[in-house]
């Protein structure tokens, strides 16, 4: 477990940094791009106010497609009226969802509100990096509870394969298991360092093959029954 622990650290290095350059490529080039967009607006006892010329579109930089609609005079009531992907009205937040669905977010509980597109830069950031975080710690520790079983399956099959000669102890097949996990998670941290773009159905299947090969090796290097004792 220890080695284990000391591996994955090692082998989320280079998920952190791909995480952090990331983040920061976001934050620093992308963001500002939409947030400049976005004019002051505040909503006072339920009702928002804006100082643009309505209707008011926020579109995606790069596609020139049109996200959000701001529009307090009533002429847009719902998305029908618009080819958005929201609207906001003087009332209500009309936003699409799969399917074709749409969700309204009514504004009336809220009493004293105001943003501008430097506050919202600043929240992005603070939100991106502890999302970073986040996302790092729980990577870890799926992909730490995913190598143990499977540690432990490979262990338990071969209790079966060398019982017959009763050489290797459970304990041992374990730290041998650790060791297999090695050029996986090296392969795998190599992976995600460089971007390389892997598939799911050869990708898994390779590393699991390349795992159990190790795990094999290792394990017939050790059953020799005159130079290692039964316990």
């Amino acid at each position: 477990m220890c080695y284990l622990t000391i591996l994955m650290l090692l082998g989320c290095l280079s998920l952190m940094y791909g995480i952090h350059t990331g983040v920061t490529k976001f934050v620093q080039e992308e963001a500002p791009r939409c947030f400049e967009q976005v004019p002051a607006f505040s909503i006072i006892n339920g009702e928002l106010s804006v100082d643009v010329e309505q209707s008011y579109s926020i579109k995606d930089p790069d596609t020139d497609e049109v996200l959000i609609v701001i529009d307090t005079s009533g002429r847009h009531k719902s998305l029908d009226d618009v080819e958005a992907m929201g609207l906001l009205t003087k009332t209500e937040f009309i936003v699409q969802k799969d399917g074709g669905r749409t969700e309204t977010f009514d504004l009336s509980e809220i009493d004293d509100f105001s943003v501008d597109a430097a506050q919202l830069q600043e929240w992005i950031e603070v939100f991106t990096k502890e999302l970073g975080v986040t996302a790092t710690v729980g990577d870890y520790i799926a992909s730490w509870f995913c190598r143990f079983f499977q540690i432990i399956l490979f262990a338990m099959v071969a209790v079966v394969w060398v019982k017959p000669v009763g050489t290797i102890k459970f304990a041992a097949l374990l730290r041998i298991a650790a060791v297999a996990m090695t050029p996986t998670v090296a392969a795998c941290a190599l992976i995600d360092l460089f971007h390389i773009p892997t598939a799911a159905w050869y990708w898994w299947p390779f590393c699991l093959a390349l795992s159990t090969i190790y795990f094999w090796f290792g394990v017939s290097s050790r059953r020799d029954p005159d130079t290692i004792p039964v316990g």
